[in-house]
């Protein structure tokens, strides 16, 4: 469960109890990444997020060729939130409980405040003809909010291209995440430490994910700004 649920922290032995927020789930667990990005970075051409105006990108090699990166625009509000509930209780069944899932990701959300979120945030959805294939956001301090890939089109280096672009487009010189016991090898391989375990309210239910977090190195350049 990704980097949400900042909220106030009820210590419970070494872990907090926090009470809001989605997270960052359900990634593909690529350990290709270590290290860094996937390289698609040097694949992308043109502006990945400008506000205002769908951009779109498209990826041009492996196994997510032909897949478009586009800015977020509140039109795939429905579709982020129909991934959303799919993937969680799909690709994250292994690692929580039935009960756990359905707290996690409810049946029912509220569009309006779907989309508000994205809308405050840096967001970028992946398309693959026509069908929505991944989403993810991060707040400006490199909080990454959500990182959710389709069941059906993980494995494929989606979710690193936009944890590249997402961590290219941010200015901040730490990067920190909630990941979900499923997301957890993800992050780990793209060089994301462990902070510690924490316990995460959803709807009265106790959740486990990882607070990790990734320094920026003051050498590290932009010289291909995305945004």
């Amino acid at each position: 469960m990704g980097s949400a649920g900042r909220g106030r922290a009820a210590q419970r032995g070494s872990r907090g109890v926090y009470n809001r927020g989605e997270g960052c789930g359900a990634c593909e667990d690529e350990h290709r990444h270590a290290g860094g990005g996937c390289g698609v970075r040097t694949e992308l051409h043109g502006p990945v997020s400008q506000k205002g105006a769908e951009t779109v990108v498209r990826l041009e090699s492996g196994e997510a060729a032909g897949v478009e990166l586009r800015t977020y625009q509140p039109h795939y509000a429905r579709e982020c939130a129909q991934l959303f509930y799919e993937t969680v209780h799909r690709a994250c069944a292994g690692d929580y409980t039935p009960a756990q899932l359905d707290a996690w990701a409810p049946a029912r959300r509220d569009l309006a405040l779907w989309n508000q979120s994205f809308l405050g945030h840096d967001s970028i959805i992946a398309v693959e003809q026509g069908r929505l294939a991944a989403f993810g956001d991060m707040l400006p301090d490199g909080y990454l909010d959500r990182l959710y890939v389709h069941w059906a089109f993980q494995r494929r280096g989606i979710a690193g291209a936009l944890c590249d672009c997402l961590e290219w487009n941010c200015a901040a010189p730490l990067l920190r995440v909630h990941a979900s016991r499923t997301a957890r090898p993800f992050f780990e391989g793209r060089g994301y430490r462990l902070v510690r375990a924490q316990l995460v309210e959803r709807n009265g239910v106790l959740l486990e994910n990882f607070v990790m977090e990734k320094h920026i190195s003051p050498s590290y350049t932009k010289d291909r700004p995305i945004a």
